[in-house]
């Protein structure tokens, strides 16, 4: 039964004009960058370093590093993960200044 609806699915997308079909992504570098500066603030008032946070989340240190800087668009659960480990709660992080 799985594999026979798996076919139908698959029939079915082969006969999607994919020409119609687009993804309106945005990302709000600014907005990226100024979450970032406010994590390296908050990590440091911890007196923690990128490397010891690394350690206490198991996310590498270079990730660390590119959100910081605002070079990526991290995801809600690392989030939670790092106010966890800086003893924050999630929207402490988010509590910072934005201007366009």
């Amino acid at each position: 039964m799985i594999k026979t609806r798996i076919t139908q699915i698959c029939s079915n997308i082969r006969n999607i004009n994919i020409t119609n079909l687009y993804v309106n992504y945005t990302k709000d570098i600014n907005y990226m960058k100024a979450f970032g500066k406010h994590l390296r603030k908050c990590r440091k008032l911890k007196g923690i370093t990128q490397e010891q946070l690394s350690d206490l989340t198991s996310l590498a240190v270079s990730q660390i590093g590119r959100i910081e800087r605002g070079e990526i668009n991290t995801s809600i659960s690392h989030i939670k993960l790092i106010a966890d480990k800086l003893e924050l709660q999630p929207y402490d992080l988010f509590k910072f200044n934005y201007g366009k």
